[in-house]
């Protein structure tokens, strides 16, 4: 980690404390705060994602001309989405769907979220849950992350790909004219977002969106949808320098609550005065991989 990037997240951690008070104050006016609601989620019964909750599945888009290939052992198979086919068991044991290459390869299907499906392993009902055994006593609250991902094992994952899921409270912000990306930011509850004060700094009300949920920005075929909510208001921190990026941290306020769930949470936030100087941090979003006009931006979450 780079001195100047542990600047930055010192400065954010620090921004975030002197912002703390007044945003408490909107959302909890009484004796609660952010800090307190966010480490809570999931804790109880009737807060959070509830295991066994239907899944939505009206947000997928059906493969248009499926392709039709032939397996290793010469037998023809149709590409489609990869919960729509009947897990092997090996994958099946580990709560998966099934492996997903993410490296391109002419010679299999060409939307990464498909299988190639035999006829009998079709699925007239596609799963809305994981299958096999959901993993006994597995934690709730803020802050978990899905290692490797959840529905399904990647291959081809060379370039730091994550896995879907696997960091729950990474959101992506919008432009709402075009649907470009903005920056990304992070869950901190339902109704709010943390972010760089510079990925906000000249847009108004109305003109970003925040997208929750989402992996692949190509593709809509991930079982669990992604969720959008307009961005109300901007909070700056107050002492936001833009020429140096001292106190680089906003906090957005949503329109209406994200909706956790298995792919979506929130993430914890830090007490103040929190050390930062830990070699175990992870970033995570759809950003360039180098500085400049060369960088590209990335399709599927990178970590």
């Amino acid at each position: 980690m780079t001195p100047l990037y542990k600047a930055l997240v010192a400065f954010a951690i620090i921004g975030l404390a002197k912002t703390q008070q007044p945003i408490d104050k909107i959302f909890f006016p009484e004796n609660d705060t952010i800090l307190n609601f966010a480490n809570r989620v999931g804790e109880g019964d009737n807060t959070g994602f509830q295991a066994g909750q239907p899944d939505p599945l009206d947000a997928i888009t059906p493969t248009v001309r499926p392709q039709t290939l032939l397996t290793a052992q010469g037998e023809r198979c149709t590409c489609v989405p990869y919960f729509t086919c009947q897990p092997q068991p090996e994958f099946a044991e580990q709560n998966k769907f099934n492996e997903i290459n993410v490296n391109y390869n002419p010679e299999s299907c060409q939307d990464v979220l498909d299988v190639c499906c035999r006829d009998v392993d079709s699925l007239v009902v596609p799963m809305n849950n994981t299958p096999g055994d959901p993993p006994a006593g597995r934690p709730r609250g803020c802050g978990l992350r899905n290692i490797g991902g959840i529905d399904f094992t990647l291959t081809g994952n060379f370039n730091n790909e994550a896995g879907f899921g696997e960091f729950p409270w990474t959101v992506a912000i919008v432009k709402t004219l075009d649907g470009s990306s903005s920056c990304g930011g992070s869950l901190i509850h339902p109704n709010l977002v943390l972010t760089g004060a510079h990925c906000v700094q000249a847009f108004r009300q109305g003109q970003l969106k925040v997208r929750a949920g989402e992996w692949d920005t190509q593709t809509t075929k991930e079982r669990l949808p992604y969720q959008e909510r307009l961005v109300t208001r901007v909070n700056s921190h107050p002492d936001f320098n833009p020429r140096s990026l001292a106190n680089d941290i906003a906090v957005l306020e949503l329109d209406q609550p994200i909706q956790l769930a298995e792919h979506i949470n929130v993430v914890c936030l830090p007490p103040v005065n929190f050390d930062t100087r830990r070699t175990d941090c992870f970033a995570s979003g759809w950003g360039k991989e180098q500085f400049g006009k060369a960088g590209r931006y990335s399709v599927i979450m990178k970590k």
